[in-house]
C-alpha cells in the first residue's frame, strides 16, 4: 500500500504533463523523429504511393527542375515542333527555275588542222598573230546562248538540270580553204583559187539534261557556297540558213591581186567570178557543181559585186552558191561544266560556269529562283 501511495501521485502528474505537451504550439521542440526500421520490408507503403508530378533521374520533380524546358525547339499544345525561325542545315529547297546565257568561242587551232584559210568568231576586231599565222583571215562578232532551266536537287551535292535554249553559230563571211590545197603552206604551191567563198549560220535550239555536283564548301544559316563541275547530254535543231559555198573559180586571181592567204580576207582582192570555156559555154564540171546557166552573166570572167567583207547574195546564186547538205537537221550537243555557285537564304541563285559546249568553249552563267514547298519536306 506504501508503494501505490508513493507512484500513484507520480503517475497522474507525469499524465498531467504529456497532455499539456501535445496541447501546447510549442510541442514540435519536444517530439523526437523515430528512427526508421531496418527491415526491407517495411516502409514500402511509402514509396508505392501516387506520386503528384514526374521526376528525373535525380529525383527531382520536373516542376522544381530549374533547367526544365530549356529546349532548343519548343512543342505546341499538340505535340508538333514549332519554327524557331533559324533554317536548319540539313534542310533544302529541292526545286528551283531560273535562266542561262553565256558565250561561245570556236578556237583558231580546232580548225587549223584541216583548214588552211578560214573566218571565225572571236567577240574581236583583230585577228592577232597566233591566229593569223594559223589561217585565220576574217574575224567578227560573238556567239552565244540564252535559255531557261529547271533543276531538282537530288541532295545537297547533286543537280539535275532541264535545260531548253538558243544557241548561236555563225561565222563572218570568208574563203574556206583546205589544208591540202596548200600543203606547203603560203607561197605558190598554195591554190588560192580553190577557195570557196563560205557562208555559215548554224545557230540551233537545244534541249537537254546536265548533271552537275558541287562540293558544299560553305554552308550558313544565310549563304551556301560551292565549287564543282558534271556534264550533259542533248539535242539541238538547226534553225540557222546552214552552211553555203560559192567556188572562187578563176575570179580576180589572174588580176594580179589574189596572191596570197591574207588577200583571201578582202572581198575586193579576191572575188568570186564566173568560169567558162574559151567558146563561152559552161564547164561540164562547174555545172555539176550547181552553177548556174552561163547566159545568165554578159561575158566569161565576170565577177561578183563585193566589198572588203561581203558579196552581193544574187550574184553568188548566178555563179553558184550551193548549200552544203552534209549538214544533219539535228545534232547532238555536248557539255562539259565547271561550277560555282553562290545560294542566299536558300532561295537565290547566282551560278558562274564554262566549260565545253559542242564545238566551242563556253563562258557564262545563270540565276535561279530556288523553292519547294518548305525546307522541312526536304529533309534527308
Amino acid at each position: 500500500m506504501r508503494l501505490i501511495r508513493w507512484t500513484a501521485p507520480l503517475l497522474f502528474s507525469t499524465l498531467a504533463w504529456s497532455a499539456t505537451a501535445h496541447a501546447s504550439p510549442y510541442s514540435f521542440v519536444l517530439e523526437v523523429e523515430p528512427a526508421p526500421s531496418m527491415d526491407p520490408t517495411e516502409n514500402t507503403a511509402a514509396v508505392e504511393g501516387p506520386q503528384t508530378g514526374a521526376v528525373d533521374d535525380a529525383g527531382i520533380p520536373d516542376s522544381m527542375d530549374p533547367t526544365a524546358g530549356d529546349d532548343a525547339e519548343a512543342e505546341d499544345a499538340d505535340g508538333s515542333e514549332t519554327d524557331t525561325g533559324a533554317r536548319d542545315p540539313n534542310m533544302f529547297n529541292r526545286h528551283a527555275i531560273g535562266v542561262r546565257t553565256g558565250l561561245v568561242l570556236t578556237p583558231t587551232w580546232g580548225l587549223s588542222g584541216f583548214l588552211a584559210s578560214h573566218a571565225n568568231a572571236l567577240c574581236r576586231g583583230s585577228i592577232g598573230n597566233f591566229a593569223g599565222d594559223r589561217g585565220l583571215t576574217k574575224t567578227d562578232g560573238c556567239n552565244f546562248y540564252v535559255g531557261g532551266e529547271y533543276t531538282y536537287r537530288k541532295d545537297r551535292v547533286v543537280d539535275i538540270v532541264t535545260n531548253v535554249g538558243y544557241r548561236t553559230v555563225k561565222t563572218p563571211d570568208g574563203y574556206w580553204l583546205d589544208k591540202d590545197e596548200c600543203p606547203d603552206g603560203d607561197g605558190p604551191g598554195c591554190d588560192l583559187a580553190a577557195s570557196d567563198y563560205t557562208e555559215v549560220n548554224l545557230s540551233y535550239v537545244f534541249m537537254g539534261v546536265d548533271f552537275i555536283a558541287r562540293a558544299p564548301l560553305v554552308v550558313t544559316p544565310d549563304v551556301e557556297f560551292g565549287i564543282g563541275g558534271g556534264a550533259g547530254l542533248g539535242l539541238g535543231i538547226i534553225v540557222g540558213d546552214g552552211v553555203y559555198q560559192t567556188p572562187m573559180g578563176a575570179g580576180s586571181t589572174n588580176a594580179g591581186t589574189c596572191n596570197s592567204l591574207e588577200d583571201l580576207g578582202d572581198f575586193t582582192k579576191c572575188t568570186p567570178g564566173y568560169v567558162a570555156n574559151n567558146d563561152g559555154a559552161a564547164d561540164p564540171a562547174d555545172a555539176e557543181a550547181g552553177w548556174s546557166d552561163p547566159a545568165r552573166w554578159s561575158a566569161p570572167g565576170q565577177l561578183a559585186t563585193c566589198s572588203k567583207d561581203e558579196c552581193n547574195t544574187s550574184d553568188l546564186e548566178l555563179i553558184g552558191r550551193i548549200k552544203n547538205k552534209d549538214i544533219p537537221p539535228v545534232i547532238p550537243v555536248l557539255n562539259v561544266i565547271g561550277s560555282m555557285r553562290l545560294l542566299v537564304k536558300d532561295v537565290w541563285a547566282i551560278d558562274v560556269r564554262g566549260g565545253w559546249k559542242t564545238i566551242g568553249w563556253f563562258f557564262g552563267g545563270a540565276m535561279s529562283y530556288h523553292f519547294g514547298g518548305g525546307k522541312a519536306d526536304a529533309k534527308d
